[in-house]
């Protein structure tokens, strides 16, 4: 039986614990328990002026996506016919920025959002709030498999409490009644199963073996071993009622299987290792499908994702580029050419309107900012990255900057970069081993313009010949 537990570990089951920012997929995993439990460490963060603290733009996206991740995830499994269980801890509330600013002054105002660790649940629970307790009494009506095992009982307390509805079945409760702290509902053809919290002390689970090493004791194996035997009786319990007995789990015993079961259980047991990996390759090259993806968020993106799509185009380009953040001052790249030249870049993408002077003015106080400090000694040029109307096809995009925006441009020496004008560059730079020439002819067209820039064409590509047949 194959195990994964997110965001809590089983004793005795370690090897199968994985976080939350794994994104791991669980649709051929036999049984699946997930902690809502979140840490604001688990998250890249940032604090501003005023003492406020929140995610910052990459840990806030990747807060966001770790959330998407699950709540399809769970939903999925579910609805496909399966269990999946989710150990419900205190409700946090993570304060996350949203990419957009406005300017006053000097100071860059971030707009924020707030989002709970609960919304990884694909359901809402009704009026649910954090209530801690160890008194939990298991609904009468109940099956049987549902109740607390004595190994395990003294670990079960709730964190938080949610009022009865006809959406999820009642299984636990607080010792008044009056709310569930635990309970199942059925998505699809299968079930998802809200447990109260499950607890353990990891010094009177662990001990020093002979070789120094911590390891779980005997107490602790027990624990692990019935906590799984408890999820695996509820989820067959589930899935099996009306139509059959659940085995139990001693009925497992290889005395007991026939030699075509025997056969069979060892022939997945192989295949089930040629998945696990074959899943550890397609992770190496997903992780290559991710990186080159960065470069493609140029035709897309927005935020600080479209931020590090550029930054990773400059560098293939020969800069070096970072962001810069003083508390006071911050500037979405800091840019310098091999020839010495000192540029800064923003960055702007839009749903469905051009890049228009507002970003263009917020560039030109971002360069007078820089030019006050005491480190720098001349002016730097001025970069905008504009990805307007980022949605649409860019063959399709008519229009890119105001002309407002390009008049400002032009009067002030900044240039105007297309981000996918900035893709075709670096993806045939990528590709096809670009010249040193070609690269520096680019820098210079970024340095030297103003307005709109207009990039040295790549080279033709030949085609291939094809040999004629004799």
């Amino acid at each position: 039986m194959e195990i994964m537990s997110v965001g809590f570990t089983i004793p005795g089951y370690s090897e199968e614990a994985v976080s939350l920012d794994s994104r791991r997929a669980i649709s051929d995993v036999d049984l699946v328990i997930i902690s809502t439990e979140i840490s604001k460490y688990s998250y890249s963060r940032r604090t501003y002026s005023n003492g406020g603290e929140s995610f910052d733009l990459e840990g806030s996206h990747q807060f966001n996506d770790d959330l998407s991740h699950w709540r399809k995830s769970i939903k999925d499994h579910v609805s496909a016919g399966d269990v999946v269980f989710i150990m419900l801890k205190s409700i946090r509330e993570f304060e996350l920025m949203t990419g957009k600013t406005e300017a006053k002054g000097k100071v860059t105002i971030h707009e924020t959002l707030k989002r709970k660790n609960s919304e990884l649940l694909p359901i809402d629970l009704n009026e649910a709030s954090n209530s801690q307790g160890v008194n939990i009494t298991v609904n009468n009506l109940a099956p049987n498999y549902f109740r607390l095992p004595e190994a395990i009982d003294e670990h079960v307390n709730y964190e938080v409490s949610f009022k009865q509805d006809d959406e999820i079945q009642p299984l636990y409760l607080t010792r008044s009644k009056d709310r569930l702290v635990g309970g199942y509902k059925k998505i699809g053809t299968g079930y998802l199963v809200l447990l109260p919290a499950i607890t353990y002390d990891d010094e009177e689970f662990t001990e020093i073996d002979k070789d120094g090493e911590e390891v779980w004791n005997r107490a602790a194996l027990d624990f692990g071993n019935s906590l799984v035997s408890f999820l695996d009786a509820i989820k067959k319990g589930l899935l099996f009622s009306g139509i059959s007995t659940p085995p139990p789990s001693w009925s497992n015993d290889l005395k007991y299987q026939t030699e075509a079961e025997v056969d069979a259980n060892s022939k997945i047991d192989k295949n089930r290792e040629k998945i696990k990996k074959l899943k550890e390759a397609n992770k190496k090259l997903q992780d290559i499908v991710n990186q080159e993806g960065v470069l493609k968020g140029l035709l897309y993106e927005t935020g600080k994702p479209l931020e590090d799509s550029v930054t990773e185009a400059l560098k293939l380009l020969g800069y070096n580029a970072e962001n810069y953040d003083d508390g006071t001052l911050e500037l979405d790249q800091v840019i310098t050419s091999p020839e010495g030249n000192r540029l800064i870049g923003e960055c702007e993408g839009k749903d469905s309107k051009m890049i228009n002077v507002t970003k263009f003015r917020q560039l030109n106080d971002s360069l007078s900012a820089d030019f006050e400090r005491d480190d720098v000694d001349e002016k730097a040029k001025g970069v905008l990255f504009g990805n307007p109307f980022r949605l649409t096809d860019p063959k399709d995009r008519e229009e890119w900057f105001t002309q407002k925006a390009i008049s400002g441009a032009e009067r002030e020496k900044v240039s105007l970069v297309k981000t996918s004008d900035l893709y075709v560059i670096v993806k045939y730079i990528k590709d096809k081993k670009a010249s040193d020439k070609f690269i520096n002819d680019c820098r210079k067209a970024i340095y030297e313009q103003s307005g709109v820039v207009k990039f040295p064409k790549p080279s033709a590509i030949p085609k291939n010949k094809t040999r004629n047949s004799k």
